[in-house]
C-alpha cells in the first residue's frame, strides 16, 4: 500500500466518522427537543388535571368564574368541603413574567377569610379561564390541550359499585 492509497483511505475514514458524528448530533438535538416539549406538556396536563380533579371532588357549590382586569390574569373562586371542614378557594392565573406564568391556590377560611394556605405552580404556557357562553361549564383555556371543559354543577349521585360478569357469547352493543 503506498501513501496515496492511505491518504484515500484515511480521507474515507474522516468523511464517514464525520457524518456518523453529525447523525448523532441530530439524533441528540431531536431528542432534547421532544423530552422539553415533553416535560412542559406533562407540566400542564398535571395543573390542569389539579385543577378540574378540585373543583369536581370537593367543590359545594358552583363554582364562580371572574375574571382579573389586569392583563390576561384570571382567576376562578369556589367552596370547598373536605372532610366537613368549608373552606373559599380560588385560582389565579398571573401574566407572563420571563416567558413563564404562576398558577396560586389561596386557601381561606369560610367564614373569618383568614389565609390558610397558599401554594404556587411554574406553568410553561398561558392558561385562562373563563365561562361558556352556556354558563354550564368553566372553560380552562390552554394551548396545548385546548379548551378544557369542568362542569359547574356535578349531578347529586354517587358510584356505589361496578359490577362485570363474564358474558359466554359476547354480542357488540351499538
Amino acid at each position: 500500500m503506498n501513501y496515496i492509497e492511505l491518504l484515500i483511505c484515511m480521507f474515507v475514514a474522516v468523511l464517514v466518522i464525520s457524518v456518523a458524528m453529525t447523525c448523532y448530533n441530530a439524533v441528540l438535538v431531536h431528542m432534547g427537543n421532544i423530552i422539553n416539549k415533553n416535560q412542559e406538556s406533562l407540566l400542564e396536563f398535571h395543573a390542569v388535571n389539579y385543577i378540574r380533579f378540585d373543583i369536581t371532588r370537593h367543590a359545594v357549590s358552583g363554582a364562580t368564574v371572574k375574571i382579573g382586569k389586569t392583563g390576561s390574569s384570571s382567576y376562578i373562586s369556589f367552596v370547598e368541603s373536605i372532610d366537613g371542614v368549608k373552606k373559599y378557594v380560588q385560582y389565579r392565573i398571573s401574566d407572563e413574567i420571563l416567558g413563564k406564568w404562576t398558577l396560586t391556590r389561596t386557601t381561606e377560611d369560610y367564614f373569618y377569610r383568614a389565609v390558610l394556605n397558599r401554594r404556587y405552580f411554574t406553568v410553561l404556557s398561558p392558561l385562562r379561564f373563563y365561562e361558556s357562553p352556556d354558563s354550564r361549564f368553566i372553560v380552562l383555556e390552554s394551548k396545548t390541550y385546548g379548551d378544557v371543559l369542568i362542569p359547574k354543577l356535578l349531578p347529586d349521585v354517587q358510584v356505589i359499585n361496578i359490577s362485570v360478569r363474564k358474558v359466554s357469547n359476547p354480542v357488540p352493543q351499538r
